[in-house]
């Protein structure tokens, strides 16, 4: 019975040690988009700068609804922020700086070409869980050329859906 003590001690003294080691956030290589709302404003939003190393600007984009704006919200009322998009008539595009006449960038090679090598992570918040909603894609499906990470539970897509050649 006193080994079996033992045991059981060093058995719960090592689980608490792996509970407590934890490795380091790790890329798959250079991290090229970081958009942060954290720090920004509550209220109506045109652009997020981009912190990574793309750098530029992402520019909200609104498909012709009047009355629909993206906005940075606090969750909860006071809570931490974010940036809230209607999943559906507001999107966000990547330009070369937030001022006017900027240009469109597409996404590097590195994440179209053959085999790319790429992470991604989302926070996000969303009350209902829909078929698929994609929190970050690049390219467009209309042209079939496009990455989407997706968020839902839609049997047909999975956490990414490719479409298009190569």
């Amino acid at each position: 019975m006193k080994n079996l003590a033992k045991i059981s001690a060093c058995a719960f003294l090592a689980a608490g040690f792996v509970a407590i080691t934890f490795g380091q956030i790790q890329t798959a290589g250079t991290l090229l988009v970081d958009v942060d709302a954290t720090a920004q404003p509550v209220g109506q939003f045109a652009y997020i700068t981009n912190n990574g190393s793309m750098n530029g600007a992402f520019i909200a984009t609104n498909t012709g609804v009047a009355g629909i704006s993206p906005q940075i919200i606090a969750l909860g009322g006071n809570g931490t922020h974010g940036a809230m998009l209607d999943g559906n008539q507001i999107y966000l595009t990547h330009y070369t700086t937030a001022a006017a006449g900027g240009t469109p960038q597409l996404a590097p090679a590195g994440l179209t070409g053959a085999n790319p090598d790429f992470s991604v992570e989302v926070w996000m918040y969303k009350a209902t869980i829909n078929n698929e909603t994609g929190p970050v894609a690049w390219g467009k499906r209309t042209t079939a050329q496009n990455v989407s990470y997706n968020w839902g539970r839609s049997t047909a897509f999975g956490g990414f859906s490719w479409q298009g050649g190569g």
